[in-house]
């Protein structure tokens, strides 16, 4: 059972990663205070048997590995593999437009937000900046995060439309521009977005060269329910699976042979097809430099690679309570009954019956509540990261996740239970000695 202390630094992750770039700073926060070792992806490594490292891929991604006392080329990788991103709305360039007397921000829908959860709430900004620097070809960057509410997408009242309950379409480019601030002259809204980088972080307007900003929902989680069994809170898909990876991937236990391996992608949520995203050759040329740094040659390598194993994280789909009729009748998960195995015969899901029969005695003997989940037939549901890793390195696979409801939206809730359980799986996923 989760003790209250597991629950605060849980939920204190949650409130830190306001973007893909606070997901991966929080992600380095732990793996620092574990004795991780920072490398670099352009240098050479030389890695040492025992050796905790990370790099930081892109700024949105990261991959964290720790090497066995005794570790070979007959030893494999052991993956975790999770994702930074959400589903929401980024600011464009040059975003700033007067209506009304108000400044709105031009933004455009990342992912597959449901858009009405957006509106009427207290919204912020997080992301990064570039700044000029004395070498045009490596730019400074800075992360920032506005922390008060700026933000509010506000919604046409209903003496305007009358049908609203009935459900209304929402244009992204007309209906969903936030509310940033008032005016008096459209003059002022010009830059306004650069004025407050740089009184937000010190830098100078003008050495402002991009930016990248997140809109986030600035409302803290909280937990719920007479016994506070639930949590409801922004950013469950995905920040459940990659807290629960880097639990895994820091915890004191170990396995004496092979590599464990916690990689956090970004741009899922878009499909994977990015240098930072789960379809790139960025994972596979990290294990390759790991096998080199350990002083194993290519060919060592591609046996490592050919014993590995892949466990894709990502949130699953929790049976609701209002629409029972959506979900498979034999195949469904409730919340509070453990980490959802996910499987689909299109393989959207990565997993096989053998991969799973690994997962399935591993949680068996660490007595891990699960259950199966597929979708109803008639409805084909979204994917996971886990087919495309699987099929670039060619590895067994297994999907898993936490059992969510109101998946994309602005606010999601959970069982806290089903954190613990997941949590539980990555420990010992990590740490099991095969036998």
């Amino acid at each position: 059972m989760m003790n209250q202390d597991q629950i605060t630094h849980w939920i204190a992750f949650l409130q830190k990663a306001v973007s893909p770039y606070h997901s991966v700073a929080a992600a380095e926060e732990m793996l620092e205070a574990a004795g991780f070792q920072r490398l670099s992806q352009e240098d050479i490594w030389k890695l040492e048997q025992g050796g905790r490292y990370y790099v930081n891929l892109y700024g949105t991604s990261l991959a964290a590995f720790r090497v066995g006392e005794q570790c070979g080329p007959e030893d494999g990788f052991r993956i975790a593999g999770s994702h930074t991103d959400w589903p929401g709305f980024r600011v464009k360039p040059a975003a700033e437009t007067a209506a009304a007397g108000c400044v709105k921000l031009n933004v455009e829908p990342y992912g597959s937000p449901i858009y009405s959860s957006w509106m009427d709430r207290p919204l912020s900004m997080a992301g990064r900046i570039c700044v000029k620097g004395e070498n045009l070809f490596h730019p400074k960057t800075r992360l920032v995060n506005f922390t008060d509410p700026m933000l509010v997408i506000p919604s046409l009242a209903i003496h305007f439309n009358r049908e609203v309950n009935k459900g209304v379409p929402l244009n992204p480019a007309k209906d969903m521009q936030p509310l940033l601030g008032m005016i008096q002259d459209s003059l002022e809204a010009d830059g306004l977005i650069y004025r407050l980088l740089e009184k937000e972080t010190g830098v100078p307007a003008e050495w402002i060269l991009n930016f990248d900003l997140y809109i986030y929902n600035w409302e803290a989680p909280v937990l719920t329910g007479p016994r506070k069994e639930f949590i409801s809170s922004p950013r469950l898909d995905n920040q459940t699976s990659v807290y629960a990876g880097l639990m895994g991937i820091t915890q004191e236990q170990r396995r004496r042979r092979g590599i464990d391996l916690a990689v956090l992608y970004d741009n899922e949520e878009i499909g994977n097809k990015t240098k930072q995203g789960a379809e790139s050759q960025t994972l596979l040329r990290v294990m390759e430099k790991i096998a080199g740094g350990l002083g194993f040659d290519r060919a060592a390598f591609l046996a490592m690679l050919s014993r590995s194993f892949l466990l894709s994280c990502d949130v699953a789909h929790a049976l609701h309570p209002n629409y029972t009729q959506m979900y498979d009748e034999q195949n469904r998960i409730q919340m509070g009954q453990g980490v959802g195995l996910k499987w689909n015969f299109s393989q959207k899901y990565a997993t096989d019956i053998r991969a799973s029969a690994i997962i399935q005695q591993l949680m068996e003997e660490e007595q891990i509540p699960y259950r199966k989940y597929l979708n109803r037939s008639d409805l084909p549901g979204g994917g996971t990261l886990g087919s495309a890793v699987s099929a670039l390195l060619g590895i067994p696979a297994v999907d898993v996740g936490a059992p969510i409801l109101s998946m994309h939206s602005a606010r999601e809730m959970m069982a806290v239970e089903d954190q613990y359980s997941l949590n539980r799986l990555l420990c010992g996923f990590f740490a099991a000695e095969e036998k």
